[in-house]
């Protein structure tokens, strides 16, 4: 705690800061210990010339998370992570337990493991958590907005949009990195997610400023409404832990506020608790740990094509037919995508038709194809047309323009 003017007040390298305290806009008994820039001629003018001579004065800063041993100094650098606040103390937390086995289900002990690493551990790698349903009122929101009252400032919630800016001053330094309203379409952003879990240093960018290598301890924690397909995985992928996460059966009015009187009692919990799995990879679990129905569910549906591509392609193909419903085999579509689209499989469109659209194929029947022919003799394309036999998906162009 600052105990007189001088301590209000840091130096780190040639800058000056002060420690201010953010009132927590969801919780109005707490705030976030933070760093504001200061400029050295305001702080002579409000304490005098002499002042400044008796500031702490530090090399750099650097990031060095702990909850059971916490140290603002190390080495002669500033440590920027956010010391928690808040009385630690023995006693009950039935409505937290209720939170955790509504979130982890039957992986609870997993769950508590997990939390329990994170206390002691929090430089340890650790799987992806992916909170998943279809449903609303399920608990997601609350147990991130829990996190937060239990690791502070150290908890980023963000948008998918700040997840891929690459300015990430924001959320890099975070403990948990909770992206909400996960939905991950493409192969690379899979790629970027699995690079972060298992990676130990990244490059902290913030604009205007010179974008700088330092340790990295993140955990990636997505939220989702899409059970099927929030993200694209292959069948042999080990660091994805999904959870799908059911409807609660019952309302506890004012349960945010009795979860929030919990956090003593259960920071007392953790502080005590042994953890249960013994670190057998380098992501502490062993991969059939994690392994879920979820997680399966995620690959069999996993699919690396921007479904953006197939509405463009399918309205190209209706101004070519110059009609208002059109018939084409699933073989049609994969010839027409792969004009420009070399990567698409057949199975990455079936997913797209039957579980987005809900469109499946017909029996086999005639039906018209339609395609440009180019005319030399009068340099212009003419439209012919195919009378083909085959299994048809039929598109109209209201729900194909529906869907932009």
């Amino acid at each position: 705690m600052i105990t007189n003017n001088n301590d209000k007040y840091i130096r780190v390298g040639t800058t000056y800061f002060k420690v201010v305290y953010e009132p927590d806009i969801y919780n109005d008994k707490q705030c976030f210990r933070r760093l504001a820039k200061w400029d050295k001629t305001s702080i002579i003018d409000d304490h005098g010339k002499d002042f400044v001579k008796n500031i702490k004065r530090y090399d750099d800063f650097i990031n060095f998370p702990s909850h059971v041993n916490f140290k603002r100094e190390v080495r002669g650098f500033y440590n920027e992570y956010n010391q928690l606040s808040g009385p630690v103390k023995k006693g009950d937390f039935p409505y937290t337990q209720k939170l955790l086995q509504q979130i982890f289900g039957e992986h609870l002990e997993l769950g508590l493991d997990y939390l329990s690493i994170l206390w002691y551990h929090p430089t340890q790698l650790l799987p992806v958590l992916c909170l998943v349903s279809n449903e609303r009122n399920t608990g997601k929101t609350t147990f991130l907005n829990w996190l937060r009252m239990l690791f502070e400032n150290n908890v980023g919630v963000i948008k998918k949009r700040d997840f891929q800016n690459r300015f990430n001053d924001s959320w890099v330094n975070k403990l948990i990195i909770a992206v909400d309203e996960a939905k991950f379409d493409k192969k690379e952003d899979t790629d970027y997610i699995k690079e972060l879990a298992t990676s130990k240093t990244q490059l902290r960018e913030k604009k205007s400023i010179d974008k700088r290598q330092e340790n990295f301890y993140g955990k990636i924690l997505l939220a989702s409404n899409n059970i099927h397909d929030f993200i694209v995985v292959d069948d042999e992928e080990i660091r994805f832990w999904v959870l799908e996460i059911k409807k609660l059966n019952e309302y506890i009015e004012d349960f945010d506020e009795k979860i929030k009187e919990e956090i003593p009692h259960f920071k007392y919990y953790l502080n005590h608790r042994k953890i249960k799995y013994p670190k057998s990879s380098r992501m502490w679990f062993k991969p059939r740990d994690i392994k879920t129905e979820a997680l399966a569910r995620v690959v069999k549906n996993s699919y690396d094509i921007d479904e953006k591509d197939l509405i463009e392609i399918l309205l190209e193909y209706f101004d070519v037919a110059q009609e208002e419903t059109i018939k084409l085999t699933l073989k049609d579509i994969t010839h027409l995508l792969k004009t420009d689209r070399s990567h698409i499989r057949k199975g990455d469109i079936t997913n797209i038709l039957n579980l987005k659209w809900n469109l499946y194929p017909s029996e086999s029947t005639t039906y018209k194809f339609y395609y440009k022919v180019f005319n030399e003799f009068n340099n212009e394309h003419k439209t012919q047309v195919l009378n083909k036999k085959g299994r048809v998906y039929t598109f109209h162009k209201t729900f194909i323009e529906d869907l932009l």
